[in-house]
């Protein structure tokens, strides 16, 4: 009953068990040899691919949940129409995960000094473990309520886009028409008898994904046809920024294999959910004396000298990097640039914004780092702590 309401149902079970089989009942060699084909066919490959890209800062601003997914490689430039892209190729699903993101993963975790990265596929491992899925005609519901993508087990819309309002969460490959029914939406409820901010039911990230859910490649294309006629509609005279991948983001089927063609960026990602759990502590000074941010704890300016130092610092940095952004924009509408120039100077402002993201949490995972056995973060422990403490930050 449940494969006939769940997309892929019956496969799931069948490649767990058929995994599980294959390794319990094989006997010592036949262990072996498992495990050298898999290390010679997925370690190796993503090893090799990891460290040909592993100072590549496209690449590196790439989604989490996207790299443990996909091996990534650099289009050469002579290939028509999508030469010099960052190009993706699917990994096997769980042996993907094991063999080959996991290996990569430990790699960055010790060179980058953070075990976030190995908790992100931890998570992402169990969810693939698990052979019981939401129906799939719910799922894509369940997924815009609490936020988060099942497949790719991240955020559904970037971290920078959570203090925009909704109607204006996008990222670059969000369609005209998701925009504007978001709009509309927020119109639909201006209508309310609420005397609060209208607010729209469904962001336009929220919008494209329901379309692409239930409608699958066809529904995502077919939506953005549209794309000129509603820019047209809505008067807009400008020729918008081309889109990443050249001539093959137009062709089905080809356009996904085009790497992180969203452009949303794991660095500020991180950057802004970091900067979200410091927030309570942005506006405290010398003369706040005694407050209370945990419950019903009070923690004094000195108990929290770190944490307001941390919100001023990445305060101070997310103040930068939304210049850079409100430059994105004044590019995207200059009607004195090409679709081609528009591109090439938004992709240098994102890198501009993921370097000093980037910069951002270096400096504090160092902080982190020189000392471990503190909390560094309101009510978050610090990974690098040899043991439990009290999840109060002791400055002392």
């Amino acid at each position: 009953a449940l494969n006939s309401i769940t997309a892929f149902q019956n496969a799931n079970i069948l490649v767990l068990d058929v995994l599980r089989r294959r390794w319990v009942e094989a006997g010592p060699k036949e262990k072996a040899k498992l495990a050298a084909k898999a290390f010679l066919y997925i370690t190796v490959p993503s090893l090799v691919l990891h460290k040909q890209l592993a100072s590549d800062p496209e690449y590196l601003a790439i989604p989490q949940a996207e790299k443990d997914m996909f091996w990534h490689v650099r289009v050469p430039a002579d290939v028509p129409g999508i030469g010099g892209e960052l190009a993706r190729i699917p990994k096997p699903f769980e042996i993907g995960l094991l063999f080959g993101s996991l290996p990569v993963r430990s790699l960055e975790s010790i060179s980058e000094s953070d075990p976030a990265v190995i908790e992100r596929l931890g998570k992402r491992l169990a969810g693939m473990m698990q052979p019981f899925a939401l129906p799939t005609v719910v799922k894509p519901i369940v997924e815009i309520a609490v936020g988060r993508n099942f497949f790719f087990g991240g955020p559904l819309e970037p971290a920078s886009t959570r203090s925009t309002p909704k109607s204006m969460r996008r990222t670059e490959s969000t369609s005209e028409m998701a925009q504007v029914l978001s709009r509309w939406l927020e119109e639909v409820d201006a209508l309310g008898p609420s005397k609060k901010p209208a607010t729209p039911l469904l962001s336009p990230i929220e919008i494209d994904h329901l379309i692409g859910s239930y409608t699958g490649t066809i529904g995502r294309h077919t939506v953005r046809l549209f794309n000129p006629a509603i820019r047209a509609a809505q008067g807009s005279t400008t020729e918008p920024p081309a889109e990443k991948g050249g001539v093959a983001a137009n062709i089905p089927v080809v356009e996904r294999f085009i790497a992180n063609r969203s452009q949303r960026s794991q660095t500020t990602d991180d950057f802004y959910e970091t900067l979200e759990a410091f927030r309570p502590y942005a506006g405290l000074t010398s003369a706040s004396g005694v407050i209370g941010i945990r419950g019903n704890k009070s923690e004094t300016l000195q108990e929290n000298k770190t944490n307001i130092q941390n919100a001023r610092f990445f305060q101070k940095v997310a103040t930068e990097m939304a210049k850079l952004g409100n430059a994105k924009f004044l590019i995207r509408e200059a009607p004195n640039l090409s679709g081609k120039q528009k591109r090439e100077q938004m992709d240098a402002l994102d890198k501009a914004i993921n370097k000093l993201a980037a910069g951002a949490m270096r400096a504090y995972r160092e902080s982190l780092s020189k000392s471990p056995d503190k909390y560094q973060g309101p009510g978050v422990r610090n990974p690098y702590a040899r043991e439990e403490l009290p999840t109060r930050t002791d400055l002392g």
